[in-house]
């Protein structure tokens, strides 16, 4: 059998915030010790040529180490946490969602649609002067085949009101027929 460790070293001093993590190789002591551990946890026999080797060295993690802002650590903290996460997202959507719905829904009715049209245009300065009179709609052309139209629409929907089974019989009468 053949095993191979490798450890990291050992940390003297957690990164501040003025400072970075320190680092410091571990002694030969050290070493020894890890080794005797390991080759009791595998089952080490020399006589069999087993061999096994432990090494220390620093990990790229060590280097890398500087200190942490406290908006870093809270970016950290909200990235390993899904709930936060997830109630980030749900609050940016709502928000999104007063924004651009909520928000012009009501200042639409607030203007109501003749006010937003009357805002638009700019009055001259002799009209500024008089008051406004408004006057009711002029009736619009009736079309006689609006009217039969619509008086044809109010008796069939009298009908399906009055004799819903019938009319359902006959509808499916229709879809059946081709």
């Amino acid at each position: 059998m053949t095993a191979a460790i490798v450890v990291n070293d050992r940390l003297t001093q957690l990164a501040s915030k003025d400072k970075a993590a320190q680092w410091q190789p571990r002694s030969a002591e050290e070493l020894r010790n890890l080794t005797a551990l390991a080759q009791a946890a595998v089952g080490f026999e020399a006589a069999r040529g087993d061999l096994l080797q432990v090494e220390d060295l620093a990990f790229e993690d060590n280097r890398l180490q500087q200190p942490v802002s406290l908006p870093g650590q809270l970016l950290a903290t909200a990235e390993a946490s899904p709930i936060l996460i997830k109630y980030a997202a749900l609050l940016a959507g709502l928000l999104m969602v007063v924004a651009f719905g909520v928000r012009p829904a009501l200042r639409h009715a607030r203007l109501g649609p003749s006010a937003k049209g009357a805002a638009r245009e700019l009055p001259g300065r002799a009209e500024a002067a008089e008051p406004r009179v408004l006057r009711p709609p002029e009736p619009a052309e009736v079309d006689p085949e609006r009217i039969k139209a619509q008086e044809i629409f109010e008796q069939v929907s009298g009908h399906l009101k009055r004799e819903p089974t019938q009319s359902s019989r006959l509808l499916q009468s229709w879809i059946h027929s081709d």
